[in-house]
């Protein structure tokens, strides 16, 4: 007789896509997840250890639960290529469920959709508008990175006159968002989107803008002397009065940008780049 596979719970919806029911602490409160197995790279592949599953868990309000009759919701490791044997705590989850009892399976895939945090909560620790907001955010970043960077999702933000020099904000995708006045200096860049976005008056000097796309850009009177932009796109953005003194923009793309006005001692062009 075949043995039949037991389901596993898919369907959990990311807080990220609701209104978040409080910040950080509050969020999670009253989740209780108990894990089971040895964890190694989820499919989303991302680094699934004790710090990412359960302190940050813990620091949204959720608990860590020890007995199968305590969980809200259960995480069981999946690992790939390798026939699923259900654990001794899967097995007493299942059996709490076929009594009716309402308990979330949930994949890891799932569990890290949960801990992300919301649009909310990345502008509030961006802002500075919580308590040790930019180390929070720092934190949050070491826990889930990955070869890609990450997986927040930020077009649009409003970060108008931030202080984000401290900030951890590379691969990330910026289109459309608000950044005028900002402080960016000497900030990791590499490989973000700031497509259309608002970055009039930002300082951005001496930032390391490798593979950052600024296409369409509003970068007026920007401060970008000393800046590094191997690889940047700056196709059809506008820098106009903007300090590019001393800026490397040899490999970068400067096709249809604004620069009139812009201040270029010592800046490195493209070859065959003219000078306004």
């Amino acid at each position: 007789m075949k043995k039949r596979a037991t389901p596993f719970e898919l369907g959990f919806t990311p807080l990220a896509e609701k209104e978040p029911q409080g910040m950080f602490e509050e969020r999670l409160a009253g989740i209780c997840i108990l894990y089971a197995g040895k964890f190694q790279r989820s499919a989303m592949d991302v680094r699934t250890s004790r710090e990412l599953r359960e302190d940050m868990l813990l620091e949204l309000g959720g608990t860590v639960a020890k007995k199968a009759k305590d969980a809200t919701h259960f995480v069981g490791a999946r690992l790939p290529y390798v026939e699923h044997v259900p654990s001794k705590a899967e097995t007493e989850i299942d059996a709490r469920i076929a009594k009716g009892d309402n308990v979330i399976k949930l994949s890891e895939k799932k569990l890290i959709e949960m801990l992300l945090p919301t649009f909310e909560e990345s502008r509030a620790m961006l802002r500075g508008e919580v308590k040790d907001g930019i180390e929070r955010w720092n934190r949050w970043r070491s826990r889930w990175r990955t070869l890609s960077g990450g997986f927040v999702q930020l077009p649009g933000i409003d970060l108008t006159e931030a202080d984000l020099r401290k900030a951890d904000l590379m691969v990330i995708p910026f289109e459309e968002a608000k950044f005028s006045n900002a402080r960016l200096e000497g900030v990791n860049l590499y490989d973000c989107v700031f497509r259309r976005a608002d970055l009039r008056g930002a300082d951005l000097e001496g930032a390391r803008c490798g593979r950052v796309d600024f296409s369409n850009a509003d970068l007026r009177e920007a401060k970008l002397a000393g800046a590094e932009f191997t690889g940047a796109e700056l196709t059809g953005a506008d820098l106009r009065g903007a300090d590019l003194r001393g800026a490397d923009l040899r490999y970068a793309k400067l096709a249809g940008a604004k620069l009139d006005g812009a201040k270029l001692d010592g800046a490195r062009l493209p070859q065959g780049a003219r000078r306004p």
